[in-house]
């Protein structure tokens, strides 16, 4: 709607704006007038407190926002509150009620500092407009307290690691004097570690139900063992606690294997020892091993590698000898003897020389002379490889025969210098 004003006092006029709504045509006597309708925008103001600050994780408190305007005495904002962390991640919505405040259930969030925004978002569709206002707080939240729970050792130790189980679990004495909700669903994770006398003898991790085992070997001996857990994000960490462990040392087995059991004298012999664990073990025996000869002969101590040693044999005597042997044993077996071995040795053949039926003495009328060898007998010598046999002769009747071949040599005629005609 728009205007310009009379002159001079003599009357006035109007005109209306060709885009004005709600204009209504007339003359009106007297004084002008007029009406202007329009909608405002009332401002709020949004406060919020926590029931819990800081709270513990698992156990968390709630909110409580509030919104009021100062424009309208009596007249309640509508709509809703919104929760919102440091990244502008929605995290929870509550409605306004007729008191103006917006009960927000607790937000589940890990350990530390967390800064959220509480908005509220006013219902555009009521009688009344309301501005948007937010607040700020900032949240606490503590870690858990953890405690370790059922700690048990094996009851058999024999021949077997020292088995410890237990579980880490939320101190729920603590977490329940502080809920305001069902607690959290979440478990401590990490790890466990075994300590004896300030040294570390090993970690058991925790399962996804807080549960830990391990089978740790021990040397043998009572002692006491600490179990300790180092916490996480959202989870303290336990006091440690003791057992007492008393772990006895595993049988082994041993076991000498010669490479050969029958040689020729002078030949040297090679034997494996190995020494196993009795039954299943996470380790393998370690410690020395001394194998004797005939209960006679003590060998050099020789060191397990891998529960294994390699033993050369220094040349035996001929006949049968009987190798022993003697584990030193270690921190987690015990000394343990193996079933003896057997080792024959065996004299060189010697090659025989055979006598003339008639001679004195001489039982044998074969001679025969081994490969690679030397034989004499008299005035009788052959060496070579390959040994010939004369059978059924006599020693006189073989230097004959060697006499009758030079003689025939010797008396063949000579032609030397003469020319052989055509009968040679």
């Amino acid at each position: 709607m728009g205007g310009a004003g009379g002159g001079g006092g003599a009357g006035g006029s109007s005109y209306v704006d060709s885009s004005a709504s709600n204009v209504i045509r007339g003359y009106n006597a007297g004084s002008g007038w007029v009406s202007i309708w329009y909608t405002p925008d009332y401002a709020t103001t949004t406060s919020v407190v926590s029931t819990t600050n800081p709270s513990i994780f698992g156990t968390p408190g709630g909110y409580v926002a509030t919104v009021v305007n100062s424009d309208l005495r009596g007249v309640v904002p509508s709509g809703e509150v919104a929760v919102m962390d440091s990244g502008g991640t929605e995290l929870a919505t509550a409605p306004v009620d007729a008191a103006g405040t917006a009960n927000i259930s607790a937000i589940d969030l890990p350990a530390g500092s967390h800064d959220l925004t509480f908005q509220y978002r006013p219902r555009n569709t009521d009688s009344y407009k309301f501005q948007s206002s937010a607040a700020s707080l900032t949240q606490v939240v503590q870690p858990l307290a953890t405690r370790i729970v059922n700690a048990t050792v094996s009851a058999d130790l024999l021949s077997k690691p020292a088995t410890i189980t237990g579980a880490v679990s939320a101190d729920m004495a603590a977490a329940v004097a502080t809920a305001s909700r069902a607690l959290s669903p979440a478990v401590p994770t990490g790890q466990v570690t075994l300590s004896s006398n300030g040294d570390v003898l090993g970690t058991a991790p925790l399962d996804s139900r807080g549960d830990f085992t391990t089978a740790i070997p021990w040397a043998e001996g009572n002692r006491t063992v600490q179990l300790s857990y180092d916490g996480d994000t959202n989870f303290r960490p336990a006091e440690p606690v003791t057992i007492q462990v008393n772990a006895a040392r595993a049988q082994a087995t041993v076991l000498v294997v010669p490479s050969s059991t029958s040689v020729s004298e002078g030949r040297t012999v090679d034997l494996r020892v190995n020494v196993t664990a009795g039954s299943a073990l996470p380790v393998q025996p370690g410690g020395t091993v001394i194998l004797t000869v005939d209960n006679q002969v003590r060998l050099t101590a020789v060191t397990l590698v891998s529960g294994s040693a390699a033993v050369t044999l220094p040349a035996l005597s001929t006949g049968n000898h009987e190798i022993t042997v003697e584990y030193s044993g270690d921190a987690y077996f015990l000394p343990a003897s193996g079933t003896p071995a057997s080792v024959t040795v065996t004299a060189p053949v010697v090659p025989t020389v055979p006598a003339s039926p008639g001679a004195p003495g001489m039982a044998s009328s074969t001679l025969v002379l081994p490969t690679a060898s030397t034989a004499s007998y008299g005035n009788l010598a052959y060496t070579g490889s390959n040994g010939p046999v004369f059978t059924g002769l006599g020693l006189g009747a073989v230097a004959a025969l060697v006499l009758g071949r030079f003689l025939r040599l010797w008396s063949r005629p000579r032609h030397i210098g003469r020319i052989r005609g055509p009968q040679g």
